[in-house]
């Protein structure tokens, strides 16, 4: 029975991943990181042209999910 806790709990951590995922923005962030593979927030902002502060949630999102 442990083994299908554990099965549950690696499907909840994916599901919050693709729910992180599920959002233009996010998407849009994600898009430019796969061809830079690092960029601030400023870079982040600038290229999307979006404000600061929304950059800077949106990535909070993606780190807190993983």
């Amino acid at each position: 029975m442990k083994a299908v806790a554990n099965d549950i709990d690696k499907l909840a951590k994916m599901a919050g991943m693709l729910k992180a995922i599920a959002h233009p923005t996010r998407v849009a962030i994600l898009n430019l990181l796969k061809d830079q593979q690092w960029m601030n927030v400023t870079e982040i902002h600038n290229a999307l042209n979006i404000e600061q502060a929304v950059a800077s949630q949106q990535l909070a999102v993606l780190k807190s999910k993983g």
